[in-house]
């Protein structure tokens, strides 16, 4: 999720969104293997630091981070958002980057893969 930046961090309107999954393949067996109690304030951090879904999550999102963030921009420059619109609050829901981010994604991995079969 892409906001206007203001003085309270994550607080401003939404410009873009990325949505993943957090269920099924890959991720059921973090769910059922999860800490079953809740954080509270002292535990949560060393919580958060070892919890394997927490740490999944924390890492499909930051995945997702640069490339939502670049698509965010070209949808800016592009005219596709307009930043007064969404300051106002004019629109309902932000513009949904899915489908574009997950092409980004898929097309590094590729790249990268490649890269090692070349210097194996």
């Amino acid at each position: 999720m892409v906001h206007i930046s203001t003085a309270d961090l994550d607080r401003g309107p939404v410009v873009s969104v990325c949505r993943f999954p957090i269920a099924g393949k890959g991720w059921d067996s973090l769910w059922r293997d999860a800490p079953i109690r809740p954080a509270d304030a002292s535990d949560r951090a060393r919580q958060e630091a070892t919890n394997p879904l927490f740490k999944a999550i924390r890492e499909a999102g930051l995945l997702r981070e640069r490339p939502l963030v670049v698509r965010t921009l070209g949808a800016i420059a592009t005219d596709i958002v307009s930043l007064d619109v969404v300051r106002s609050r004019q629109i309902d829901h932000p513009v949904d980057l899915t489908e574009a981010v997950e092409a980004d994604i898929a097309d590094q991995l590729t790249r990268e893969s490649s890269h090692s079969d070349r210097t194996s």
